[in-house]
């Protein structure tokens, strides 16, 4: 990864490594009827997906990222789950199989988000900042060759897939229906489902206990 490229995007851009949130219904979602807890979000910039997975009751998210001064030494220690969002589109084709390795010292289970086209940012050295696209069925492939058992499961936008991997083999058919109707009212030009998609959001959060209020 180009990590000082991205160490000078940081410095220059407080706002950038802020995203993330549009994945957090998914991400609690998997973690909750999994019943994973302890999580780090690897790749997780400047930690707002982690801050809001950790605000959910009994879950715990941890952060690393390799370009973030304080969160830049990968933990000695092992976690319920690995959650990486938009992240691998960032790393070179090279040094794939060395962040999956990390990912397997980090935990037997992941949930990857990955961006399947060109980014719009372009790195302070002229290179688009994604430089490594993929469709769904070859990061599907790749992962295979570090999971026992890889589930695409549904996400609404079309530029990314959601992944699950684990060595576990997992019944996802509760999972897979719940997503299939989250991502469904999400959608552009499915207006008449959106309040289906608050209604799931509200259900989750009163099932975890949370103030559904919010």
């Amino acid at each position: 990864m180009q990590i000082d490229q991205y160490k000078e995007i940081h410095r220059n851009h407080p706002g950038y490594g802020q995203g993330g949130n549009a994945h957090h219904f998914y991400l609690a979602t998997i973690m909750y009827m999994l019943g994973l807890h302890d999580a780090i979000d690897f790749g997780c910039g400047k930690g707002g997906l982690a801050n809001q997975l950790s605000e959910n009751p009994g879950f715990t998210c941890s952060r690393y990222d390799p370009a973030i001064p304080g969160i830049d030494v990968l933990p000695n220690k092992t976690f319920d789950i690995v959650v990486n969002t938009d992240v691998l589109e960032h790393v070179p084709e090279a040094e794939l199989d060395g962040v999956m390795r990390d990912f397997r010292k980090l935990s037997t289970n992941a949930i990857i988000i990955p961006h399947l086209a060109k980014a719009t940012r372009i790195l302070p050295n002229g290179e688009n900042a994604h430089c490594t696209i993929k469709t769904p069925a070859e990061w599907a492939t790749m992962f295979k060759r570090y999971y026992a058992y890889v589930y695409e499961l549904p996400h609404h936008s079309t530029v990314h897939a959601l992944f699950l991997c684990s060595d576990q083999e997992r019944n996802i058919a509760s999972l897979q229906g719940i997503l299939e109707l989250y991502a469904a009212s999400k959608k552009e030009g499915l207006h008449h489902l959106l309040p289906l998609g608050k209604r799931l959001e509200k259900a989750i959060r009163l099932i975890q206990g949370k103030n559904i209020n919010r």
